[in-house]
């Protein structure tokens, strides 16, 4: 019998191979890395394009916050994937691995190692800075009579 080891997405931990089980997410994590890649190359191209600037900058922004969005998500499932292969150790909270100091910590009761051993200081302030949650834009409010309100159109 033929069988293909082919990722598919699975639960929370990870991506799986629907015939053997196996756990595909550092397959899943290069071919995401790689279409973030191949996304932001693609850039001036879709700046040339665009005949309408706005347009063009507006889509341009919308791909770079989705590979922001998509490089975290898949920095987070193979955290999980290979943390989940220290059975022993209690299941980590969800989106642990997101918060640098907890992922660490994380790390270091699993394998001894934190993010500082793989990363060096200027790496690590780029990965806390892609990590941070988003603030609300200053336009996004605005102060009426005092009153601080919320822009409908954000």
């Amino acid at each position: 019998m033929l069988r293909l080891c082919l990722p598919l997405r699975g639960d929370w931990r990870g991506f799986f191979c629907p015939a053997c089980g196996h756990n595909a997410a550092d397959l899943i994590f290069s071919q995401s890395i790689t279409g973030i890649r191949n996304a932001l190359d693609a850039l001036a191209g879709i700046r040339t394009g665009v005949p309408d600037r706005d347009t063009a900058e507006t889509t341009a922004r919308l791909i770079i916050e989705n590979g922001l969005q998509s490089g975290m998500t898949a920095f987070q499932r193979y955290a999980e994937a290979l943390y989940a292969q220290y059975p022993s150790l209690s299941q980590p909270r969800r989106n642990a691995f997101q918060n640098l100091s907890e992922g660490s910590d994380l790390w270091y009761s699993a394998a001894g190692k934190r993010y500082s051993d793989y990363l060096d200081n200027a790496e690590l302030a780029t990965l806390a800075r892609f990590f941070l949650p988003a603030a609300p834009s200053p336009r996004t409010y605005a102060r009426i009579g005092g009153r601080r309100l919320r822009c409908a159109h954000r």
